[in-house]
């Protein structure tokens, strides 16, 4: 099940490229006037799986695909995993820095956005997670994305002329 419409947005197709929103388009358009590698919904990540096995039973009303029809009863079916897929990802090694353009966020996201984060800090500590909600955001965070390559960049060729 995909999340809901985010209420308000327009979707918008760019560079052969179909955004969700306006913002996202715009972002996308901030960055590669940069010459910044920016990849759009690119990288899928799971923040939680269900565990094998379960020990859980789970009594509810469920899609029985055996028997075609919704009903109550143990749902012996594997729960889906909680996935995030962020607008954009700039890769640096194993450094991610993210972007996610939110204008008007579903209720899902902030409890994603959470478990993303903590995700990060486990798998990819040292990355970068940016909020946008503005073009003018989307600047700042360009900005600022510019100056960590920048940053690591100068951090490599330091390693370079040290080793």
């Amino acid at each position: 099940m995909e999340n809901k419409k985010v209420a308000n947005a327009t979707p918008l197709d760019y560079d052969g490229i179909h955004f969700r929103s306006e913002l996202e388009a715009a972002t996308y358009r901030i960055f590669k006037t940069e010459k910044l590698n920016i990849e759009y919904e690119k990288h899928k990540f799971t923040l939680w799986q269900e565990p094998k096995p379960r020990t859980v039973k789970i009594y509810e009303r469920f899609s029985d695909k055996k028997a075609g029809f919704r009903r109550f009863g143990l749902n012996k079916y594997k729960l889906k995993d909680l996935t995030f897929l962020p607008d954009f990802v700039i890769t640096l090694d194993v450094i991610f820095i993210v972007i996610e353009c939110k204008g008007f966020p579903n209720d899902r996201y902030p409890v994603k956005k959470k478990l993303f984060i903590e995700y990060l800090e486990k798998n990819h500590p040292g990355s970068v997670f940016m909020e946008v909600k503005t073009i003018k955001e989307a600047r700042q965070a360009c900005d600022f994305t510019m100056e960590l390559i920048e940053e690591r960049n100068e951090e490599l060729q330091g390693h370079k002329l040290a080793g």
